[in-house]
């Protein structure tokens, strides 16, 4: 069974289709960075993380954003928590992330 978590409302204005696309071109992004890999295989991981958790790949690609983002994975979504579990080794620690240091410039989207 696939769970699709969180309001879907987050993103006022604009089209769930493209707020969709955007969380997942993201988190292929993240695991790009994070591995190394193609695009491909970041998808073909996600997807897979996914089927293993029971989460949609778009749950499981917006709980991978949150945890990337520095949020606490106890605090958020269920699919934050599987996000962080898979894999968090390669996440800065919340402490040490720029958003949660006060940085000022964090990324709204993807160009």
């Amino acid at each position: 069974m696939r769970y699709e978590l969180g309001p879907e409302s987050a993103y006022s204005g604009v089209d769930d289709s493209v707020a969709r696309a955007r969380t997942l071109h993201l988190a292929e992004g993240i695991l790009i960075g994070l591995r190394r890999c193609t695009p491909e295989q970041a998808i073909a991981e996600l997807v897979s993380a996914g089927r293993d958790a029971g989460l949609s790949t778009y749950a499981l690609a917006r709980g991978l954003v949150a945890a990337a983002g520095g949020l606490d994975p106890m605090a958020s979504d269920p699919a934050a928590r599987v996000a962080e579990h898979r894999w968090g080794t390669l996440l800065p620690p919340p402490g040490r992330h720029p958003a949660a240091a006060g940085s000022t410039t964090v990324p709204t989207s993807i160009v």
